[in-house]
């Protein structure tokens, strides 16, 4: 008896066994095919820029309906079009040779639908609207965020949701319930009230994961699982596919300061104010621009256009602007996308023996002021005659709208701005005002000893070598490159800190340095406004400043 006994028991322990291993191999056959049809649909996209429209699970061509590209397909809850993708009847069924389902985001399969090529990764300047296709423009001024918004299936991975999901392949596993067969009938539904297994049967969603149910649990029981997914985000869908967004050539920035630009009609165009143009202060303020082809004995040559700003006493400091008076969005709210300003230009100044120069400013305003209202920049904004640069602290903020900021290049100076020094490069809020205790709303404290930085950040303010530095003549040319980084961590707001203002950054580079053949590469990358400039390392002579603009509690002010 003992030795029949030890038979019977071998022999089930070996069935139980063999049903294991037949579950293993239909599970790993059910893997095998999912990823297989998941990288024919990353071909086919490869191919067609878009996803194909599912199959009819009750028909045997495999073909999706329709085939050509589609907003709305004929079975959204079809299953995987095996003869669209080339691949073998057998490839498309589950390891227990059920259909494998196949659900896809709608407008991924129109024309062009899945491709993000034309979407730009690095955007310069304001961003367009996203045309009413949902795909990104052929000018390229459309992002990868945009083509992303309201789009994808999401599916609830044990609680965790992916959003974004491009498709959905599912094994409705060994129960097959709710799977279309070979054969071209549907399986029998899941159990009343199984909301897992039924929400998968859908065509849009949410679809569910779940663990596998053990054998505990009946199949009509309303929480038994055995589901298998597997699906694919839209970016990674695109990246894989080699259709996602790159960094598309921006148009190059308006040059100004040569001869072909400084003629009688870019004087004109100072004067009457517009859009994509510079406009110059107006003669309303006493400060007007001339155009000259005199000889210029300081450059060494005749004939020259020069740009000039004039008609003050020499000794009465005023002000004047020239305006590119183009809104400029930093922060797109609606696809939580920042994109830095970046300016670079070139400027030469007078030497020590012209006494009656004082400096210059590049300034920035953003499209409200302080109190919310619509800054409106025209011909006879700035010219304060009493505020060198229009950015002085003249008690009522008259000058300019405030905030403001700027890059004060100044060489001329004055006690009642508590300049330490005649030659000083510094980034200002607000004023070019220097007092000292300092005032957030005013310009950095600058440090009294030549060829230093302030003391209180160390890069918002550099003091020159000498009173000549920079002070070359109007032959030679130094460089400053400008950036404007919206929405810095490192810029939280004093009094409200989760707030986030813009990073100021500045770059100033001596006529010298560009000189030097070494530096080629660094002056290079100076110049470029498609990427943000990260040197490894400064030149000697490069000065390199940064400081964060006040934001006080508009969070959205530079944006």
């Amino acid at each position: 008896m003992v030795v029949v006994l030890v038979a019977l028991t071998t022999y089930f322990a070996a069935d139980a066994f063999l049903g294991i291993t037949h579950a293993s191999d239909n599970n790993r056959l059910t893997d095998d095919n999912l990823q297989i049809v998941r990288d024919a649909l990353i071909a086919y996209v490869a191919a067609n820029q878009r996803l194909p429209c599912p199959a009819d699970g009750a028909a045997s061509t495999g073909a999706g309906a329709p085939q050509g590209p589609a907003l709305v397909c004929t079975n959204p809850n079809g299953t995987v079009p095996w003869q669209d993708l080339g691949i073998a009847p057998d490839k498309a069924l589950d390891g227990w040779g059920q259909k494998i389902s196949y659900r896809v985001f709608q407008s991924l399969t129109s024309a062009g639908g899945a491709s993000m090529t034309h979407c730009d990764t690095v955007p310069l300047g304001p961003i367009p609207s996203l045309p009413a296709d949902g795909l990104c423009a052929t000018t390229h001024g459309n992002t990868v965020g945009q083509f992303l918004v309201n789009k994808g299936f999401t599916v609830n991975d044990r609680g965790n949701a992916i959003n974004q999901v491009a498709f959905v392949l599912i094994s409705h596993g060994p129960t097959g319930r709710g799977a279309w067969l070979a054969s071209g009938t549907q399986a029998s539904s899941p159990a009343g009230g199984n909301a897992a297994e039924t929400a998968n049967l859908g065509a849009t969603g949410p679809f569910v994961v779940l663990a596998k149910s053990d054998a505990a649990i009946a199949p009509d029981d309303p929480a038994f699982f055995d589901d298998q997914l597997l699906w694919l985000q839209i970016a990674d869908l695109a990246r894989m596919a080699h259709q996602d967004g790159r960094d598309w050539h921006d148009a190059d920035p308006p040059v100004v300061g040569t001869a072909a630009t400084l003629t009688e009609q870019t004087l004109s165009n100072l004067n009457q104010g517009g859009v994509n143009q510079f406009v110059a202060t107006g003669g309303g303020t006493g400060n007007t621009f001339t155009a000259s082809q005199a000889a210029q004995p300081e450059i060494g040559a005749s004939g020259v256009p020069i740009l000039a700003f004039g008609g003050a006493n020499s000794n009465t400091p005023f002000g004047g602007c020239i305006w590119w008076p183009n809104l400029f969005t930093l922060y797109n709210a609606s696809t939580n996308t920042t994109t830095p300003l970046r300016v670079y230009l070139e400027f030469a100044l007078a030497p020590t023996s012209r006494g009656d120069f004082g400096g210059f400013v590049v300034g920035m305003i953003p499209p409200k002021d302080y109190w919310g209202n619509t800054i409106t920049v025209s011909n006879t904004t700035c010219g304060d005659t009493s505020s060198i640069g229009s950015l002085a602290w003249d008690g009522n903020w008259t000058s300019l709208p405030v905030p403001r900021l700027g890059v004060e290049v100044d060489t001329h100076q004055d006690a009642t701005y508590a300049d330490v020094a005649p030659n000083h490069v510094a980034l200002d809020n607000f004023s070019v005002s220097h007092l000292n205790p300092p005032f957030i709303y005013l310009a950095p404290v600058c440090n009294a000893t030549a060829n230093s930085y302030d003391v209180a950040t160390g890069k918002s303010c550099y003091t020159g070598t000498d009173t000549a530095w920079l002070r070359n003549g109007l032959g030679v040319f130094h460089s400053l490159r400008v950036e404007v980084v919206p929405r810095d961590p490192g810029c939280p707001d004093p009094w409200f800190p989760t707030n986030l203002g813009p990073r100021f950054k500045t770059w100033v580079i001596p006529n010298s340095v560009c000189a030097d053949s070494t530096n080629q590469a660094f002056c290079d990358a100076s110049k470029n406004m498609g990427s943000a400039f990260t040197p490894a390392s400064l030149p000697s002579g490069v000065v390199a400043l940064s400081t964060c603009a006040v934001l006080n509690s508009n969070s959205a002010m530079y944006d």
